[in-house]
């Protein structure tokens, strides 16, 4: 019941947004899941209301939850990166392929992050794998985008800590996890080529 009210409220919004004509008539449109969650019963229930093809379904996933997003105080908590965690992980995007990309719907992971337990080569072993797995689906490159709440406090670490930059002094704070994630593209001209804009991640020398 609560996920049907999710993809009514989804149609309702698709359907606003295409009304309104212009670029909205055409644009891709993204539509969360209950939670956004990338878990198989959320996953499994997401629909589409519309003969729409530019849909895409968006998800944010702090995966493995004990690694990427629970304290260490918690049950099931750890600061380690495990071969169970890529396991884990690797069913998540799995996931992701049966029930969107296979189906012709595109997977956007709207937020990803792993908290800062003062663990951060553990952290750059997580991030380098992370885009691994998006990239690991010859119909699409699924887009990652971290999120980056400016906010860590090494000597009190746990949740909700996942600043990468600092956007006061314009520096990273953890640029091995920023190269851990940007190397998952390094040497692929689809992504290393700038046709225009700034470019403001991660030069190399």
């Amino acid at each position: 019941e609560y996920y049907e009210c999710v993809n009514q409220c989804n149609e309702a919004a698709r359907a606003a947004i295409r009304s309104t004509g212009g670029n909205n008539a055409k644009r891709l449109v993204m539509l969360p899941t209950y939670c956004a969650s990338g878990d198989a019963a959320k996953a499994e229930a997401w629909t589409k209301n519309a003969n729409d093809d530019m849909i895409a379904v968006s998800i944010h996933a702090y995966l493995p939850m004990g690694f990427a997003f629970l304290d260490d105080a918690k049950e099931g908590a750890h600061s380690e990166w495990l071969e169970s965690d890529a396991q884990d992980l690797e069913y998540f995007f799995e996931r992701m392929n049966k029930y969107f990309i296979s189906k012709g719907i595109p997977v956007v992971i709207g937020e990803f992050g792993a908290t800062n337990k003062n663990n951060t080569a553990e952290r750059e072993k997580w991030a380098k794998a992370y885009i691994s797995f998006a990239r690991r689906f010859p119909e699409q490159d699924i887009p990652c985008v971290v999120w980056d709440n400016h906010y860590v406090d090494i000597n009190n670490p746990g949740e909700e800590q996942f600043k990468l930059y600092d956007r006061y002094s314009c520096t990273f704070t953890y640029e091995g996890i920023a190269r851990a994630i940007t190397s998952g593209y390094d040497g692929d001209p689809d992504y290393e080529t700038v046709s225009s804009g700034d470019i403001v991640i991660l030069n190399t020398p």
